[in-house]
């Protein structure tokens, strides 16, 4: 597994999250919001200098996580973000060097029940961007997103198992997961999602009295230890990546880095020899 972080976790500037993660000794991250904008409405020049630089300091990028699509699947612009900002998304994707974007289920209408099953054509549009990225050499993320269809892992489960297209796979946020009413995201949700999961992103939550708040890992309601240990076991490669999402800002995040870097640590000791323990990776 490699460890990535959001850079707006650490800085709305890019640059400077980008420095600060490399002193920390993080090599990938996860563009979604610079300076305020959000990727890939951004200038291009500033995407040229976040190039720039993370060939200077030997960083990479990870995914892209445009937003698209947190608006109501009725939304008369759909069809034309479809067909300008998405592709360019794909794109400046490919640009930067990364090969995954993160996309989500659309805004679930106020007062529509959880567990109601998207309209068809949720699933006809997320069917749509899976393949607009297939082209582009992209693998598409569907984030499970409290506000979204497909808010639980569960439900993102079944609107990617429905869908059934073979560039469609599960941005995994238990966190997201809890804030939709979830309580045990792991083990009971990852169970079932585990063969879709290419893709995790790592916060973890706490109640403070009735509401929610986001905490470090490991210090929530979330057993990460459990579920580190789980994809380890089960020979997932991908990135796990720090969304802090709690303040301060710099100190939240090199928090939140420095355990989740421990932690991936005593997955993998050394041998008797000093060298890396080797796995098979399992066959998805």
């Amino acid at each position: 597994m490699r460890i990535a972080i959001v850079t707006d976790e650490i800085s709305r500037d890019p640059l400077t999250a980008i420095e600060l993660g490399r002193e920390w000794g993080v090599e990938w991250f996860e563009l979604r919001m610079l300076l305020g904008k959000r990727f890939p409405d951004v200038d291009d020049g500033l995407l040229h200098r976040v190039r720039a630089l993370l060939g200077d300091l030997g960083g990479r990028i990870s995914a892209t996580s445009p937003g698209f699509f947190k608006t109501p699947v009725t939304d008369a612009g759909v069809r034309d973000i479809l067909k300008g900002d998405f592709p360019r998304a794909l794109e400046l994707t490919r640009q930067l060097g990364a090969d995954r974007m993160i996309v989500f289920a659309f805004l679930r209408p106020e007062g529509d029940r959880r567990e109601a099953e998207p309209p068809g054509a949720v699933g006809d549009l997320v069917a749509e961007m899976a393949e607009q990225a297939a082209s582009a050499g992209v693998l598409c993320l569907l984030e499970n997103e409290a506000i979204c269809y497909g808010d639980t892992g569960l439900r993102a489960e079944a609107l990617i198992r429905a869908v059934g297209h073979a560039n469609l796979r599960l941005n995994w946020d238990p966190g997201n997961s809890v804030h939709a009413g979830s309580r045990c995201p792991y083990p009971d949700e990852y169970v079932q999602v585990r063969d879709l999961v290419a893709h995790v992103h790592v916060k973890d939550m706490a109640f403070s009295g009735e509401k929610l708040v986001t905490v470090a890992p490991g210090d929530g309601i979330i057993d990460w230890r459990g579920q580190l240990a789980a994809l380890d076991a089960d020979g997932y490669d991908g990135f796990v990546t720090v969304e802090t999402h709690f303040g301060p800002k710099v100190t939240a995040s090199r928090r939140s880095v420095a355990w989740v870097k421990a932690r991936l640590a005593e997955l993998a000791p050394p041998d008797a020899g000093g060298s890396a323990r080797v796995r098979r990776l399992r066959t998805r």
